[in-house]
């Protein structure tokens, strides 16, 4: 191997090292401190360091100044606003949330799996304010919420932890309605069964959802859109109105995947 190819080969390898990092950070819902961080991407503390330094000093990583813990920098955000605007299956989603939102006058948001669970990348606001406190970055309940259940449903081995963590703390309304893991994982088979899920009263009183899935071409999920609106402006039976526009929107966004 010439010194060429070995610088190459490095370069490569010191790419695929900054996004298992990355990653890392990306999937863990708390801040990570160096120690976890090494096992998590298999190195040596010394070797973690560099690179976290690295990264450090080009905003993708940030470090808390009292705790030394690590979690993903103002850069990466950008990064991830930018992919928003030029992945085409991302601008898909956002036209068609806009144009659920104008023929239902309702709000309606495109989420993701964010590094604390279900995480809104996009709001259409409704005709008429709601005064919610949902926007962009808001997460959502994986047990409670329609957004959620589409997550547990479609990405079932990332969503797992965070399903047991709120199956087990239900001090917070915003957690399941269900009382056993059983319940909730049975619940999950029909959401993933008729591809759409909803919710009344959960986990906001007085507010319904409905959501859907948006899938990649080559499996697994991508986005979750979800229609947000009162309980007397949202009904989330399978005969509404709404939840026929729901279910054609579902159609739609599937006809994306076979061109």
């Amino acid at each position: 191997m010439t010194d060429t190819q070995r610088l190459k080969s490095k370069g490569i390898q010191s790419v695929k090292v900054s996004g298992s990092i990355m990653q890392a950070l990306s999937n863990s819902p708390t801040p990570l401190s160096l120690g976890t961080l090494t096992k998590l991407v298999n190195l040596q503390p010394g070797q973690c360091h560099a690179y976290l330094t690295s990264l450090k000093k080009t905003n993708l990583v940030e470090q808390d100044s009292e705790s030394g813990l690590y979690t993903v920098g103002a850069f990466a955000m950008e990064l991830g606003v930018a992919w928003l605007k030029s992945d085409p299956i991302a601008i898909s989603t956002i036209e068609l949330t806009k144009k659920i939102s104008e023929r239902s006058g309702l709000m309606s948001l495109v989420s993701i799996w964010g590094k604390n669970g279900p995480t809104i990348i996009h709001v259409n606001e409704a005709s008429k304010p709601m005064a919610l406190n949902i926007r962009q970055g808001t997460t959502f309940s994986v047990t409670g919420s329609a957004t959620g259940n589409i997550f547990a449903a479609f990405e079932p081995t990332r969503s797992k932890n965070l399903v047991t963590r709120e199956l087990t703390n239900r001090s917070d309304f915003s957690h399941s309605f269900d009382t056993t893991n059983s319940q909730f994982w049975k619940r999950i088979e029909r959401v993933r069964k008729f591809r759409i899920a909803t919710t009344e009263g959960n986990p906001i009183p007085g507010i319904n959802a409905i959501a859907i899935p948006i899938m990649r071409s080559g499996g697994g999920l991508h986005f979750v859109c979800t229609l947000v609106g009162f309980s007397h402006d949202l009904k989330v039976d399978k005969n509404s109105w709404h939840f026929k526009n729901m279910k054609s929107a579902l159609k739609e966004a599937e006809q994306w995947r076979e061109r």
